[in-house]
């Protein structure tokens, strides 16, 4: 006799295996017999030497340990009733422990025994296990509350062992007072009893439960505010059944305010302790800093302490106060400013100033406060004056302006009063302002300046007496000064004076204190006349004299004229410069000075020229000076007219003496008369007055160079790079005044360079200073773009701005490689493609990229960048520094830049594609990114990275497979279906699910019969979700299946478990050996039925009927059949009826036995009823 070499307990049915002599085809039958003390039943036969037999361990029988004696004993018959002898061999394994007697649950407690518990609380319960019995585990079913909690499960000692309950949100709720905290607790022994589930109610031992966090408050919103307190709208209440209070938590900043901040609850305002604020609106905040940002939020609370806290913050500052004021200024009535302790000379001013207000919402009223510089400021601004009040009516002596609603947080407000009719004051005014919010919050006084700020004086002095002639020559005049003006704040007497005979205003010449000290006196300091110098002669001017106060008022006498003495003496002149300009244009600039001892104003100059140093003008050549550029130093430039002798000076337009020497400048344009000119000239300059011409005449000598230099030989190319050229130097100029050479360059555009595109000169190459190019042969120019065709042409240039250019030429930069494209990453074999996002199960993935080049003879270099997810990428696009060998392992590359480079060729038409392929990552739930860069041979590069698709991971590696999940054994089976207990869960940081293949043959492989989390969830889960078993329908009858599970990672790595069988119940048969109704007039059918099952399963038989011989049981009912037990035989067992049952033949009181082979049952059927 053998038995399977496994764990048994409690309910387990075990199927023995007998050995027999050969039976020949005669069926043994079981006398009697045990294993491990169980009775064995269904003894079954197999073949002619094998049978097996039955037995269920059951509660309270004998344990034995594994490796242990397990007696036996049987007996067995043949047909005729011959026995063997007693089998009574003990079975000895080491895996077969029998264990017969089921755990209990003695007690169990709670801490907190009492009180409520809320959302993340946690409650401890202690089972204590009758007996004290250690070793045991937790049932896969444990509840507290409804909620799983086996996974908390420990043991502590002595017989005690503890789970956890976590209140989670929406658990059911639980009263502590009047309802039980329902629990449903069994433990396990290691053989697989489960005790009986411990569920007895315990009211006053159990703490209850509120689960249900108060739904979210609506968002706080500004209602009003100070700059000491903020009144906020209320939001929308919360719902909560066991409300305790609403509490506002608050501190300085804009935002992450915890329940650890300042505190505004119903301690400060009652209606937070009413879950509908008792029909408020708004609460207030007080004692708040001034402009200050706060941060608020709500939180509601029930009385488990559950809480929740508005969805979203509120910030906001109370308000700021207005800034001090500044910008402040004092202006006369059109706008004119009065400088700080100056006069004004009218009755009226404007008081300016300005403030902003970080309140963005606001209106500020700005108060001006005036008094005399002797009187103290009072500050009165509870009864202001408007803004334009009369001095006289302003009894505050404070003016106020008030702005419209508006944001002056950035731009101020730029306030002005206007108080009219201001006394005359000679000691002066003061003023100051403050602004004020319409919260009555102010800035402080600010005040104007140094006082006084302005003094007023409006009433002009008295007119002074009139002038009269004096004495007069030819270049002056002295005057006679009449009665002296009469003024309190007098400042001094000017007179002003011009030529002509009427007219004279204060807008010309004057003379003033500061040419006659004896005018700044109201009394001439006791002078009687005064000397006005540099006049012209021969020429009637007209005079006046004015009188000013310190405020600018004025008075004027009545105007009078004087003609001065005719001129006697020639004019003077010379030279004061001679040279040509270096602009090319062949301009030279001259300048004269000119004088006449009379300030004659009706000066001309003749300007001649000759060849040579020597000065002989016979004949003087007449230079052409240009029209349209000529200056002097008095302000009134002299015509100039070329058909004039004296082109100098003409009726349009005198060179002016009066009152001293004037420098006439102006432009011959040499180039007009000598345009091949290269040598010295003589110039020669007489001046006129209309009488007398200067002797003896000036001259002066001048270079003069008209002549171009020869042109320089065109440039050709040396050598170009991306961002430049070198360009080779053609034939020299040749020029005796050569300066410097200078190569302009465009882009291509058909036409030649000009001076104004770029430019090379001798400032950045010091070899285009000299005409040989101090022997170098080449330049470079930088700076180009990649790519680009360009035009370059070389000038020459002498000292006077001569030039000539050589011939233009073409080159084009070298292209920068393109950006690279057609990335891709595959598996190892370099065909299959590993997607975006997706996993590859290898430690190497190939990267592969392409890229263009314009230029038709280059080298390309890829460089592939590949990081895990969350580093950061390059993003320069110089060439990389430290770049890998395109396999080099992953760990080895320190740079994470990977390298393929290109043989020289064009790649212009066909890219060149690279493919690196670097070696033994590391497995990465995270992943991987990568990007590439192209650059050439010229250590240029493309001009962006290109990253292989912007979402990221663009792939996870994991090539390892999980561990091999615990072999799945046979739970129960039915006829069509079977419960598979699970095993082991695998390890695998990144599960994907469990699949179960099942099939009538062995081995079981992917492509058999499946099962996975489709049907059934708990196969997505890698611990089962703590299930232990799965269910497998829709099986044949009878049949043998064999199973396996196997476990797969996200990357579709996979181990399989070891394959577990079973054979499917069979079918019990059954069929009618007659049916018979009695003669006696009873109604009553005798019946007599067989039910047989292959597997010896007890059966049971349901008897229908229905009229007429066609047996197709459309509309079939179920036979009342007599319960009397008297009237149910059965040729072995005692089947019981029972019309209620579904099936009315066997039942739990006495089943249809099959275990000894097909049973013959009689009945009747009481058709009557």
């Amino acid at each position: 006799v053998t038995i399977p070499n496994v764990a048994m307990k409690v309910n387990d049915i075990i199927t023995a295996t007998t050995t027999v002599g050969d039976d020949n085809g005669d069926t043994y039958g079981l006398v009697f017999g045990t294993i491990g003390g169980f009775t064995l039943s269904s003894f079954n036969r197999i073949d002619a030497t094998t049978y097996t037999v039955q037995f269920t361990i059951t509660e309270g029988g004998a344990d034995v340990a594994a490796g242990s004696n397990i007696p036996v004993s049987l007996i067995i018959d043949d047909t005729a009733g011959n026995q063997s002898s007693e089998y009574n061999t003990a079975i000895t394994q080491a895996n077969d422990p029998i264990d017969a007697n089921t755990p209990a649950i003695a007690t169990v407690s709670f801490n907190p025994s009492f009180g409520t518990l809320k959302v993340g609380d946690t409650a401890t319960a202690t089972i204590h296990a009758v007996d004290d019995e250690t070793g045991l585990n937790a049932s896969s079913t444990m509840t507290i509350n409804n909620v799983e909690v086996s996974s908390t499960f420990s043991e502590l000692s002595s017989g005690d062992y503890i789970v956890t309950y976590t209140v989670s949100e929406y658990d059911t709720d639980i009263d502590d007072d009047t309802e039980d905290l329902p629990i449903n607790l069994s433990l396990v022994d290691d053989a697989g009893n489960r005790s009986a589930a411990s569920t007895t109610p315990d009211i006053t031992g159990r703490p209850g439960v509120d689960a249900r966090t108060p739904t979210a408050p609506g968002p706080l919103t500004l209602n009003s505010k100070t700059s000491s307190s903020i009144t906020l709208n209320l939001g929308a209440t919360t719902t909560e059944a066991n409300f305790s209070e609403y509490k506002i938590f608050y501190k300085i900043g804009s935002s992450g305010v915890t329940e650890a901040n300042n505190l505004h609850s119903s301690s400060t305002d009652m209606n937070l302790g009413n879950i509908f604020f008792y029909g408020a609106s708004t609460t207030t905040i007080f004692g708040l800093a001034t402009g200050t940002t706060y941060v608020f939020n709500i939180w509601a609370y029930d009385t488990a302490g559950n809480k929740a806290s508005s969805t979203f913050e509120y910030s906001t500052a109370t308000n700021y106060a207005p800034g001090s004021p500044s910008s402040l200024g004092q202006f006369k009535s059109g706008g004119a400013i009065i400088a700080n302790n100056s006069w004004t000379n009218e009755s009226t001013i404007n008081l300016r100033a300005s403030a902003i207000d970080a309140d963005t919402s606001e209106i500020l009223t700005f108060y001006f406060e005036i008094a005399t510089s002797t009187d103290s400021f009072i500050g009165n601004i509870v009864l202001p004056c408007s803004f334009d009040e009369n001095w006289n009516d302003c009894g505050t002596k404070v003016w106020a302006i008030t702005s419209s609603l508006g944001d002056y947080s950035s731009a101020p407000f730029i306030a002005t009063v206007t108080p009219q009719l201001i006394h005359n004051s000679n000691i002066g005014y003061k003023w100051r302002v403050k602004a004020c919010d319409d919260n009555e919050t102010c800035s402080v006084w600010v005040d104007a300046g140094t006082d006084p700020n302005f003094k007023i004086d409006y009433t002009p002095p008295s007119d002074p007496g009139d002038l009269r002639e004096y004495a007069k020559t030819a270049v002056s005049a002295t005057l006679k000064l009449g009665a002296t003006t009469t003024e309190a704040n007098f400042s001094e007497y000017k007179i002003f004076y011009k030529a002509g005979s009427s007219g004279v205003t204060e807008a010309n010449e004057p003379h003033s204190s500061s040419t006659d000290m004896n005018l700044g006196n109201i009394f001439f300091y006791g002078a009687t006349t005064t000397i006005i110098e540099d006049l012209a002669a021969s020429t009637q001017y007209v005079f006046n004299i004015w009188a000013y106060d310190a405020a600018g008022n004025k008075a004027s006498a009545t105007e009078m004229t004087l003609t001065t003495a005719s001129a006697s003496n020639p004019p003077t002149g010379s030279f004061s410069g001679a040279d040509q300009k270096r602009d090319g244009t062949g301009a030279v600039d001259i300048s004269i000075t000119l004088d006449d001892p009379d300030n004659d104003d009706t000066l001309r100059a003749r300007i001649d020229y000759a060849t040579g140093t020597d000065c002989i003008f016979s004949p003087p050549l007449d230079p052409t000076i240009d029209t349209g550029n000529v200056s002097d130093s008095h302000g009134s430039p002299p015509d100039i007219d070329n058909n004039y002798v004296y082109q100098v000076g003409t009726t349009s337009g005198w060179i002016v003496t009066s009152p001293g020497a004037n420098t006439v400048s102006f432009d011959w344009t040499s180039k007009t008369d000598e345009p091949l000119a290269s040598g010295y000239y003589c110039l020669q300059l007489t001046a006129n007055d209309g009488l007398f011409s200067q002797s003896p005449l000036a001259t002066t000598s001048v270079y003069i160079d008209n002549t171009a230099p020869s042109p320089p030989g065109a440039l050709s190319l040396d050598n170009k790079s991306t961002y430049s050229v070198d360009l080779k130097f053609g034939a020299t100029s040749t020029e005796l005044n050569f300066s410097e050479y200078k190569i302009f360059y465009k882009e291509y555009d058909g036409l030649a360079p000009t001076e104004s595109d770029y430019v090379l000169a001798s400032s950045t190459d010091n070899n285009l200073e000299n005409i040989l190019f101090y022997g170098a042969t080449t330049t470079i120019i930088s700076g180009l773009d990649a790519g680009t065709a360009y035009s370059f042409a070389v000038w020459a240039y002498d000292s006077y701005g001569n030039k000539a250019s050589s011939s233009a030429v073409d080159f084009t930069t070298n292209y920068l490689p393109a950006n690279p494209a057609s990335l891709g990453q595959f598996k190892n074999d370099g065909v299959t493609v590993v997607p975006n996002g997706y996993w590859a199960t290898e430690d190497n993935v190939k990267l592969k990229a392409s890229a263009f080049d314009s230029d038709t003879s280059e080298v390309i270099r890829l460089y592939f960048e590949l990081h895990t997810y969350n580093d950061d990428f390059t993003t320069a696009t110089s060439v990389p520094f430290g770049a890998c060998a395109s396999t080099t392992a992953w760990g080895a590359c320190n740079s994470k830049i990977w390298l393929e480079t290109s043989l020289a060729g064009d790649y212009s038409i066909m890219p060149y594609t690279a493919t690196v392929n670097p070696a033994n990552m590391a497995s990465s739930s995270g992943g991987y990114k990568w990007q590439v860069l192209s650059c050439d041979d010229n250590n240029v590069c493309s001009d962006n990275w290109t990253e292989f698709n912007a979402v990221t991971p663009n792939f996870k590696v994991d090539f390892t497979a999980p561990t091999a999940p615990g072999q799945l054994s046979i739970a129960s089976y039915m006829s069509t279906s079977v419960i598979l207990a699970f095993g082991n869960v695998t390890v695998e940081d990144n599960f994907g699910e469990y699949k179960i293949f099942y099939s009538t043959s062995t081995p079981v492989t992917e492509a058999d019969f499946e099962h996975s989390s489709s049907s059934d969830e708990n196969l997505g889960i890698k611990n089962y979700g703590t299930a232990a078993t799965t269910t497998i329908s829709g099986l044949l009858s009878g049949e043998l299946y064999y199973f396996n599970i196997f476990a797969y990672d996200q990357a579709g790595n996979k181990a399989s478990s070891t394959e577990t069988s079973t054979t499917t119940n069979t079918l019990p048969t059954g069929n009618f050996i007659s049916a018979v109704t009695r003669r006696d007039g009873t109604g009553i059918v005798d019946i007599s039925i067989q039910a047989a099952d292959i597997d010896g399963n007890n059966a049971q038989a349901k008897i229908e009927y229905e009229a007429g011989t066609s047996c197709d049981f459309i509309s079939e009912t179920k036979a009342t059949l007599d319960e009397a037990d008297a009237s149910a035989t059965s040729t072995y067992g005692d089947a019981k009826v029972e019309n209620e049952n579904d099936y009315q033949v066997g039942n739990s009181s006495g089943w249809i036995v099959t275990a000894s082979g097909a049973n013959t049952v009689s009945f009747d059927w009481l058709s009557d009823t």
